[in-house]
């Protein structure tokens, strides 16, 4: 998740962790119909915190338009959170299989315009020239450490249908406010648990379509959260010790206020006058946070 420095504005803390959700939905739009064979995600929650995520994909690009939408596959990543391995290839119709060089391979700095510094990058991976019909598999871990003790994991994917579905979250400890729940539609899912783990599978899922209008695709959204802050309060008290942590009388942020427009006295005026300037700062933001981070073109994520 988006990294909080010394230099980083408190206040923007949880708005940019939601954006770096925000972006990976952007990428996460449609522009053609290809088969997602396999998609498995395993998240295992250690006892110090820190959380182990391994994705599994295996997708069948059944037209040209598919490598634009597949590639490059963007995997977020930041300080907390780090790729320890990853193994990607093609597999032609006729069976010969065609790795994932160095040269495919890329990392992208993303930060917004407001940020003195940001951690966040994206970890780029091309698919190989091969021809329509060709399977791209990937399968890579990422260990994070996160600020808040939870997660989420979209279950559909937006224009492709997923002819296999396997999402497991284990090691949460029962008694100690492991919480889940299952946002959407819940039509085709099977949900097991039992103690320390949970288990979500499906077949022939749909493609996920945006309703008119609607900004993006959401569908089908798995939530989970653990350890004692289980209500409002204790969000609010784990809030105020992150916010306590952050330096605010730091010179970087002394200088990030003397350029910005809003700290001089004439966007002081404009923000008393419009009470909604914040809501299109905030969409402002989002749109060229999703740009710098996408290359202005869309790219997909599960």
């Amino acid at each position: 998740m988006p990294r909080l420095s010394s230099s980083y504005g408190a206040s923007l803390a949880l708005f940019a962790l939601v954006a770096a959700a925000v972006a990976v939905a952007v990428m996460a739009a449609p522009a053609s119909a290809a088969t997602i064979l396999d998609k498995s995600i395993t998240v295992e929650i250690r006892a110090d915190g820190s959380v182990v995520e391994r994705t599994q994909l295996a997708v069948r690009l059944d037209s040209a338009q598919d490598f634009g939408s597949w590639s490059p596959y963007p995997i977020y990543l930041d300080e907390n959170r780090k790729l320890v391995d990853l193994k990607a290839y093609a597999t032609e119709p006729g069976g010969r299989v065609v790795k994932v060089g160095r040269k495919g391979l890329d990392t992208a700095e993303v930060t917004a315009d407001f940020e003195i510094h940001s951690s966040s990058k994206l970890r780029t991976v091309e698919i190989p020239a091969v021809p329509v019909g060709s399977v791209f598999t990937l399968d890579y871990q990422v260990e994070e450490k996160p600020y808040f003790p939870s997660g989420q994991i979209r279950l559909g994917t937006a224009g492709d249908r997923i002819e296999r579905l396997r999402v497991e979250v284990k090691g949460a400890p029962a008694s100690a406010g492991w919480r889940w729940r299952l946002d959407g539609s819940k039509d085709g899912f099977k949900v097991e648990e039992s103690p320390g783990r949970l288990l979500v599978t499906a077949s022939g899922l749909p493609a996920v379509t945006a309703p008119e209008h609607a900004p993006e695709a959401l569908g089908p959204v798995l939530r989970y959260a653990w350890g004692p802050l289980a209500t409002w309060p204790g969000v609010g008290r784990w809030y105020q010790g992150l916010v306590a942590g952050v330096p605010h009388g730091a010179a970087p942020l002394r200088r990030r206020r003397r350029r910005s427009p809003a700290g001089s006295p004439a966007g002081a005026r404009r923000s008393r006058r419009s009470p909604l300037s914040p809501g299109r700062t905030c969409a402002t933001w989002r749109s060229r946070w999703a740009s710098a981070a996408t290359g202005r073109r869309r790219r997909r994520t599960p």
